[in-house]
């Protein structure tokens, strides 16, 4: 479970599906009536790694600016369910490196 109360946590899930929709991949994210999201950890594991893969792919810098706002704070969700990920090139490394130093409250 996770609790999205605050602005950067709407932010957060807002761009998390529209990432989604672009993509057409699920989140792993589902709203709860009581204002948490439960996550996937498999669906949602599957979504960040879309995620840096689309980002290595890219050199679009429109395209790995909004990624950006979604997959570092991804990474570290990630980790808190149990799945940290072990990053395959120095991009994955720097996105992830960005979550760690967000000091999330979540």
């Amino acid at each position: 479970m996770w609790s999205p109360v605050s602005t950067a946590g709407a932010l957060f899930t807002g761009m998390v599906k529209v990432v989604a929709d672009v993509d057409d991949v699920p989140t792993g994210l589902t709203a709860r009536a009581d204002d948490l999201h439960a996550i996937d950890p498999e669906r949602f594991e599957a979504f960040v790694r879309r995620g840096l893969s689309a980002y290595a792919s890219t050199n679009h810098g429109k395209i790995r600016l909004a990624l950006e706002g979604v997959l570092p704070t991804a990474t570290v969700l990630l980790e808190r369910c149990g799945r940290p990920l072990s990053p395959q090139h120095d991009e994955e490394r720097t996105i992830m490196q960005r979550g760690q130093t967000l000091g999330m409250v979540w």
